[in-house]
């Protein structure tokens, strides 16, 4: 017998800029972690990795993750992929607090 659970939540789903290509920061984080040289560029220079992108692709971000991580100073993927993580979440948290003020 095959089932489908199903989520149900009272928290509304808020949905931030979208990304052009939805898994733009998960294949740049792949890309660094398959390749020790476009890694170090991440890391020492975002902007760039970014512009240059790996092996011919290219990274569509949404302004939000592209501005959070050519803020972020990391020193390992790890470090980046961490603060990346906090940053993405603690903005889903104020745009919860801007619909709560919104709703109210």
């Amino acid at each position: 017998m095959i089932t489908n659970p199903i989520l149900l939540s009272d928290l509304p789903i808020l949905v931030g800029e979208p990304s052009s290509y939805p898994n733009g920061l998960a294949r740049l984080l792949a890309a660094a972690i398959v390749s020790k040289e476009f890694c170090r560029t991440l890391l020492d220079d975002p902007k760039r990795a970014l512009e240059e992108g790996y092996q011919g692709e290219i990274f569509p971000l949404s302004k939000e993750e592209y501005d959070s991580l050519l803020s972020i100073q990391a020193a390992s993927l790890t470090e980046l992929a961490r603060r990346m993580t906090l940053m993405m979440s603690q903005n889903t948290y104020l745009m919860h607090q801007v619909y709560q003020l919104y709703e109210s």
